[in-house]
């Protein structure tokens, strides 16, 4: 039960993103003005920290009748998981604001990857109450905030990935009302399959 838990909080925790609202036309009117935006991209970090707290806490509140059937902690000590859960999905927004400044994909997918282990080991320790191990990941996680931190201070800010995530979410939403109505904003898009390739070999080149 608890392996299930860690599995899915960790999906939960590591799908963290930075929603910092902005638009094309905001390539040219605000890149003048990028030395002074920093006080509004904080204001959009904890605006997109807070926005993904609901979700943490849903699945929480469903995960909570199979917690009490496995552990004797108690609401008391499942209202303890939740706030260090809070403060994990806090580390995990900020190491993906700062992934961000970085350009390649093969990139983020391995910082993904390494911080989907580490949030399901860590949150195994915790519903295992062994506390202190989970000191020792809790350190992994400062050492490796720290790093990133000091490695994106001279790069700068990818306003196209910005504006290309802002856009793939508004229209994830307009797919989704789409399901009910039709939404004239909806744009098609075209995305290759690369793992399909093979099956061209079957198709002759020809009239």
């Amino acid at each position: 039960s608890y392996w299930v838990m860690a599995v899915v909080f960790s999906l939960v925790l590591t799908s963290s993103y930075v929603r910092t609202l902005i638009k094309e036309a905001d390539l040219v009117f605000l890149l003048p003005l990028e030395g002074k935006m920093e006080p509004y991209l904080k204001q959009a970090f904890n605006f997109s920290f807070i926005s993904q707290l609901f979700p943490l806490i849903a699945v929480s509140i469903v995960a909570l009748p199979l917690y009490s059937a496995v552990s004797s902690g108690g609401i008391t000590g499942y209202v303890l998981i939740l706030a260090q859960m809070i403060l994990i999905k806090g580390l995990n927004t900020a190491i993906q604001w700062r992934m961000t400044y970085f350009q390649g994909k093969h990139v983020r997918w391995l910082d993904a990857a390494l911080r989907f282990l580490l949030n399901m080991m860590l949150i195994y320790t915790i519903l295992q109450a062994a506390y202190a191990i989970a000191i020792v990941f809790y350190l992994i996680y400062g050492v490796y905030l720290v790093y990133l931190t000091n490695a994106v201070k001279k790069q700068p800010f990818q306003w196209e990935l910005h504006i290309s995530d802002e856009l793939k979410r508004k229209q994830r939403f307009y797919r989704l009302a789409n399901l009910f109505t039709d939404v004239p904003h909806l744009k098609k898009q075209v995305k290759r399959r690369a793992y399909m390739d093979w099956m061209l070999k079957f198709v002759p080149y020809d009239q």
